[in-house]
């Protein structure tokens, strides 16, 4: 099974326009680490989980989707329904 964080997180950075590069640098990090959390293999740390949200605009609950709604929002927000 994919890394849902890991497939949720590219897809927000995707739908805002922003290369990994772009995110890191809005993030304070370098894009190595935001490599690792997109391939699933580092979770970032609580706080940076807020910065995430807060830079690609989204809650922490569309961007950890527990459930279908969460997911169907995300994929209504790619195709523009």
């Amino acid at each position: 099974m994919p890394n849902s964080f890991a497939s949720t997180l590219k897809a927000y950075r995707v739908l805002r326009g922003m290369r990994q590069e772009d995110l890191a640098r809005r993030l304070g990090c370098s894009r190595q680490l935001v490599s690792l959390w997109e391939s699933g293999h580092s979770l970032p740390s609580p706080p940076m989980l807020t910065k995430l949200c807060r830079v690609l605009r989204v809650r922490k609950a569309d961007l950890v989707p527990e459930n279908a709604s969460a997911r169907s929002r995300l994929r209504a927000s790619r195709t523009g329904a």
